[in-house]
């Protein structure tokens, strides 16, 4: 491989790491359309997060977050539902 390509996928790949842990830290850890589901609660997100994590240990921390976000938005969550 060229020296030039692999300087510039390097580059690439450190940019693409520092921006994912960039957007996690001005998220509180949590992924957006997490929080976007809960309304911004970060303390919501946070419980129910906890809850999935005890009824299913030793799945990924995204496995969480995708069953949390599943679960919102099959409950309503968004909708402007009372």
């Amino acid at each position: 491989m060229h020296p030039i390509t692999l300087l510039f996928l390097l580059v690439v790949c450190g940019f693409v790491l520092y921006w994912m842990k960039q957007d996690k830290r001005t998220t509180g850890g949590f992924p957006r359309a997490l929080l976007r589901a809960a309304k911004g609660d970060k303390q919501l997100v946070a419980r129910l997060v906890e809850g999935v994590r005890m009824r299913h240990p030793g799945k990924s921390e995204q496995w969480y977050y995708e069953k949390v976000l599943y679960d919102l938005e099959r409950d309503g969550a968004g909708r402007g539902r009372l």
